[in-house]
C-alpha cells in the first residue's frame, strides 16, 4: 500500500501500544521469496499510547494472517519506525495491515501529528 499525506488508519482503538523505535535486531525468513519478519527487538524513542515508555527495549514478532495484495513487514536494523502494536497472549505483534512507518518517509512528522490527535480523541 502506497503511504499518502493523511496516515490510511483512523481508529487506533485496537492497537494497545503505538510507538517510535529504533530496531536493535530484526530477523527475516530466507525459507520465502518475499523474507517475511520472523520476529524483533525495539527500544522506545517515544511512546504515543500504551505502557511502553521511552528506554525500553521489547521483542514482537509479526501476527499471522492472510496476505490480502499487502506485503509482510521488513525492518531494518537500526531503522527508526512508527509501530502499531497489538498485544497478543503477553507477546508484542506487528501487523502488516499497520502499516509500518521509517523516518525517511516524507509524511513520518505527520503521521505522527495526526496519530496523536486521533489517540486524544479517543
Amino acid at each position: 500500500m502506497k503511504l499518502v499525506e493523511t496516515f490510511p488508519i483512523t481508529d487506533f482503538k485496537k492497537y494497545s501500544n503505538i510507538v517510535v523505535v529504533k530496531i536493535d535486531k530484526s530477523i527475516h525468513s530466507d525459507k520465502y521469496r518475499y523474507k517475511p519478519l520472523v520476529s524483533f527487538t525495539a527500544t522506545v524513542l517515544e511512546n504515543i499510547k500504551g505502557d511502553l515508555n521511552e528506554g525500553i527495549s521489547f521483542s514482537g514478532k509479526p501476527k499471522k494472517e492472510q496476505a490480502r495484495a499487502v506485503c509482510p513487514v521488513h525492518l531494518i536494523e537500526n531503522g527508526k519506525y512508527l509501530l502499531l502494536l497489538t498485544n497478543e497472549s503477553g507477546a508484542y505483534v506487528i501487523s502488516r495491515f499497520s502499516l509500518p512507518v521509517i523516518s525517511d518517509n516524507k509524511y513520518f512528522s505527520n503521521y505522527i501529528s495526526q496519530i496523536k490527535d486521533a489517540v486524544k480523541n479517543e
